[in-house]
């Protein structure tokens, strides 16, 4: 869907599920990239990370929708870098990058 918008990607891969090395890849990404779009770990669950990290990192502008199929959505800053945490489910992050994300992004590209 990036690439359909014409963005160019740099994947992070897959990170584990730790502060540290979600810090590291919150500030190589922020290095790279114009924005960081993140999958998964913005939960409340035990090893769900992503805002603790942001806002060590950043801020966390806001987080938890009142939208079903995309409830642990969060948008902040980290290292300055606008920052997307979509949910883990494959379909709530289809339907939150269609309704959010992809808006957001065509908006900051003019």
């Amino acid at each position: 869907m990036l690439e359909q918008l014409g963005c160019q990607v740099f994947d992070l891969g897959i990170i584990e599920d730790n502060k540290t090395s979600l810090a590291k890849a919150l500030e190589d990404g922020a290095g790279h990239a114009d924005w960081i779009i993140s999958s998964g770990g913005v939960s409340i669950g035990d090893a769900d990370y992503v805002c603790d990290v942001l806002a060590d990192t950043g801020h966390v502008d806001f987080w938890r929708i009142s939208m079903r199929l995309g409830r642990p959505f969060a948008f902040g800053y980290a290292n300055g870098c606008p920052f997307f945490g979509l949910p883990g489910n494959p379909v709530a992050v289809m339907v939150t990058f269609l309704h959010l994300v992809q808006p957001a992004l065509r908006k900051m590209m003019g």
